[in-house]
């Protein structure tokens, strides 16, 4: 059976069984002393005549009682006699038990001198599996012991007490008094080796105060929420499980083995195996399928985690918690306060000067500072390795908030998003504010979606959640922009008095939206936006401004420039009455109309506008600020479409240069400033250096966003378009297609940077000889661009001339001319009759006139793109590839 097989067994005996050996003992012994005939327990035993027999009987009656003895002992958790070895009050091994290998090697390595002394104390949070990581050490360990004795440690007097009863088992007198009964144990434990004392859920090092056993050749083991004592023993940190080993116990203990929800019930636990053994046995008792047991963790977590009983754990993760609260108030009274806070907050990372600015003026800095080391000492809260910051786990978080009534819930998680949103900067453009962004932005996540739930005041979280949405845009983290506002966002139904910061919350959601490649989805958003503004403000409001602003925008992204400009015109307008001329703001409204008007052709008012905007920045921001910079960068664009190569790259490198300065080599915006000057280059005709430029500007863009980011793609596809005018044609096709594969992911096919690669992988096709594949190409970019925007919209007109030209050099004359003359008339309906797109539209009919043979007309139309081209040079004097 083994040294152990005797105590397994008695361990796994019932008390009913038990009752049974009883009885059948007492049965032999009658028999042996009477005689017989006994009629018990259902048998009928003869008379014994002969006196070996009765000598027999009575050797296994009395073998019976004596075995029934030592299983009630072992039931009782008293002693256990192993050989020579004693056993005291260790708990039954956990069959569930597993992992936590590198922890048994700490402990080991702690423990190893089998002659000397050895201490260690494991320390975590309540539930984590100290208690059970001491019993595998116990069990795997016996060999090394002669005396293994676990002592409950909770509270002093039962840990004195215990103590004391090890007398029996030292050949000591037992004690009446047990303080000086366990004097007299330590002090026979000195004169001994071989032993381990396991103390139990040790409360402070105060507890074991005349109990250490210093100065001897034995073990102790310690398990507590917290270090207890550096001088006393060394502490182990007990983590809790990684996520194979949770979904390995969960499964386990629920008998389903690993099934798709198993995972996220352990994520959603965060790996705590108490919380992991409670739901596994709730799950196994009720037959409850996993995913109903997500759903309703996810939606009533408390109420779940006050049920389901876990074997080999005294209390329910509801009540183990509520104790440590309990405690930590009546060590400090402002325990309970800083609790109340972190529970609404994110669990990991929360900087004490949230705390600090939560208590400020109610408490003093001492009560704090007791109040966090008391949490800490009861596990529920634990203090990050520079001391600048707690984290909580997220089940405590829940316990906690289901403690607090509905009216305290509201104060606290207010309380929360008031600290939250007065350490969040509001300079979020300013990259120096962005590390303390990034590290609030959990806290700001994890309240917005508290604050919603307990309808707090819209206008606090629009404003938070506003700034939290414009950090992650600045970043390029677009999509998890829109899921903090999905979150955080308004309710269905929302009060007059929230109209405005209802307002702001549209107006963001519509600027994500844009990003995103949704300006159509947008538009709705926007206008809503306008109109309840309009409606609070008056029709010159300055938010109205904002409003107009973002609306212009998204009706830039789907080619309404006219309408665009109608709106710039009035947000400066707006501004200008506010704010006076010279008003930063103004400023940027000016910027922004120079932008569009430059897309309308119009580069003579575009570059005033930016000219006045540029000089009011100067002023107000100095040369070498990122938004006198993007000014610049417009700047070079106005020079570049007029011709004038020279001030187009002066304007591109400061821009360039500031940038970079100010948000490193390594950020998507200096990725950005490298691709549009690489696109300068090119269309100076330097296409090698472009082509090097283009390429590092992909390699950040990736490293910084991901491959899949849609801004990847945009450096690929201008990479295409260099390689294209190079004449590397296979090297271009494959940059152009992956710009394709991550537009079509990333905006699912429909989207206007999809039609922008068709038409790039089209030219491509067409210059290698592929001249159907061409087509097939550039219907599809025809396809997308007639489905997204308006039939005048001006990348229509793009789409159509591709096209001309290919079925021009397909044969297919009276096809291409009709496409050729539609493109015409989408570009004078888009951009007016005397854009530069027209110079590229007149030549490709002229092209198409000549090879009619209509020599005369052609010559005529040639004459006319020459004008164009003459027209669209304002600043210089070399012509350049009209571009939008």
């Amino acid at each position: 059976m083994g040294r152990f097989g005797f105590w397994a067994v008695a361990r796994a005996v019932s008390p009913k069984s038990l009752a049974a050996v009883v009885s059948l003992g007492v049965v032999f012994l009658l028999l042996a002393v009477t005689g017989g005939p006994v009629k018990a327990l259902g048998l009928e035993l003869p008379a014994l005549t002969q006196p070996s027999l009765r000598v027999a009987f009575t050797i296994l009656g009395g073998s019976l009682l004596v075995v029934a003895a030592m299983v009630w002992l072992v039931g009782k958790g008293k002693a256990t006699l192993v050989g020579d070895r004693h056993i005291v009050g260790l708990p039954p091994r956990n069959r569930h038990f597993i992992g936590r290998q590198e922890l048994l090697v700490a402990i080991c390595s702690l423990l190893q001198d089998e002659g000397g002394w050895g201490a260690c104390v494991l320390y975590g949070a309540g539930g984590i599996g100290k208690t059970q990581l001491a019993v595998e050490y116990a069990y795997r360990n016996v060999d090394r012991y002669d005396l293994i004795c676990w002592i409950p440690a909770e509270r002093r007097a039962v840990l004195v007490s215990r103590l004391a009863e090890l007398a029996r088992f030292l050949d000591l007198e037992e004690r009446s008094d047990p303080t000086l009964g366990a004097r007299e144990v330590l002090d026979q434990l000195r004169r001994r080796s071989r032993w381990l004392l396991i103390f139990d859920d040790v409360g402070s090092a105060e507890d074991l105060t005349d109990c250490w056993p210093s100065g001897c050749s034995g073990h102790v083991l310690v398990t507590s929420r917290h270090t207890v004592s550096e001088q006393l023993s060394p502490a182990v940190p007990v983590p809790v499980l990684n996520r194979s080993e949770s979904v390995a116990l969960l499964s386990g203990r629920s008998g389903l083995g690993e099934q798709g929800a198993i995972g996220e019930i352990a994520a959603e636990l965060g790996d705590l195996p108490l919380a992991l053994a409670q739901a596994g046995a709730y799950i196994r008792q009720t037959g409850m399928s996993p995913a109903d047991y997500l759903a309703t963790l996810r939606s009533e977590p408390a109420q779940l985690l006050n049920r389901g009983k876990a074997s080999f754990y005294s209390r329910s993760l509801a009540a183990t918690v509520g104790m440590a609260v309990e405690a930590a108030a009546a060590t400090a009274a402002t325990s309970s306060a800083v609790l109340s806070l972190c529970a609404f907050l994110a669990p990991q990372d929360i900087p004490l000067e949230l705390l600090a600015a939560a208590t400020q003026g109610k408490t003093g800095v001492l009560d704090r500072v007791d109040a966090i080391g008391a949490l800490t000492r009861h596990a529920l809260v634990t203090v990050d390795g520079d001391g600048a910051a707690v984290s909580m786990h997220r089940l405590a978080q829940n316990l906690v908030r289901d403690r607090l009534s509905a009216g305290e819930a509201r104060q606290w998680c207010g309380e929360a998003m008031t600290v939250v949103g007065t350490a969040f900067p509001k300079k979020v453009h300013d990259p120096a504010s962005w590390p303390t962004c990034g590290r609030l932005l959990p806290h700001v996540l994890e309240v917005a979606v508290h604050a919603e739930r307990h309808d707090l005041d819209l206008a606090r979280r629009a404003d938070l959640l506003e700034r939290a949405t414009t950090y992650l845009r600045n970043r390029g983290e677009l999509r998890l922009a829109a899921s903090l506002l999905a979150v955080g966002g308004p309710g269905a139904e929302t009060r007059p008095e929230d109209a405005t910061a209802l307002a702001l919350l549209l107006r963001t959601r519509g600027r994500i939206l844009v990003d995103l490649g949704k300006p159509v989805e947008a538009l709705p958003e926007l206008r809503r936006a306008l109109d309840a503004d309009r409606a609070a403000s008056g029709e010159r409001g300055v938010i109205v401004a904002d409003d107009l602003r973002e609306l212009a925008n998204a009706l830039q992204e789907i080619g309404r420039f006219a309408e665009a400009r109608e709106f710039f015109e009035q947000a400066v307008s707006i501004r200008r009455d506010a704010y006076g001329e010279d008003d930063w703001r103004v400023a940027w409204s000016r910027r922004e109309l120079g932008r569009v008007l430059r897309k309308l052709g119009d580069l003579d008012r575009a570059r005033v506008e930016l000219e006045l905007s540029l000089a009011a920045d100067r002023t107000n921001l100095g040369e070498r600020h990122w938004g006198v910079a993007v000014i610049h960068r417009e700047l070079a664009r106005v020079y570049r479409d007029g011709g004038n190569f020279v001030q187009a790259m002066s304007h591109m490198s400061h821009a360039h240069d500031v940038l970079l300065e100010v948000y490193g080599r390594r950020h998507w915006i200096a990725a950005w400033m490298i691709r549009e000057r690489a696109c300068l280059l090119r269309d100076r005709g330097d296409l090698r250096r472009a082509r090097r430029e283009l390429e590092t500007a992909a390699a950040v863009d990736a490293a910084a966003l991901g491959e899949d980011d849609w801004r990847v793609g945009e450096d690929h596809r201008e990479l295409a378009a260099t390689l294209r005018l190079m004449g590397r044609l296979p090297e271009g096709e494959k940059h152009a297609r992956h710009a394709l594969a991550v537009h079509d992911t990333a905006y699912e096919g429909r989207h206007w940077r999809v039609a922008e690669d068709l038409r790039e992988l089209g030219r491509i096709l067409r210059r290698r000889g592929d001249l159907p594949a061409a087509r097939a190409t550039l219907d599809r970019a025809l396809a997308i661009d007639t489905g997204l925007f308006a039939e005048e919209d001006w990348r229509v007109g793009e789409d159509l001339r591709e096209l001309a030209t290919t079925l021009r050099m397909m044969g297919d004359l009276s096809e291409a001319e009709g496409h050729i003359r539609r493109a015409i008339a989408v570009h004078e309906a888009a951009l007016g009759p005397r854009h530069r797109c027209l110079a590229s539209d007149h030549q490709e009919l002229a092209m198409l006139l000549k090879e009619q043979g209509n020599d005369e007309v052609a010559a005529c139309v040639a004459a006319q793109a020459e004008a164009f081209e003459r027209e669209s040079v304002r600043f210089g004097t070399a012509a350049i590839p009209p571009s939008t």
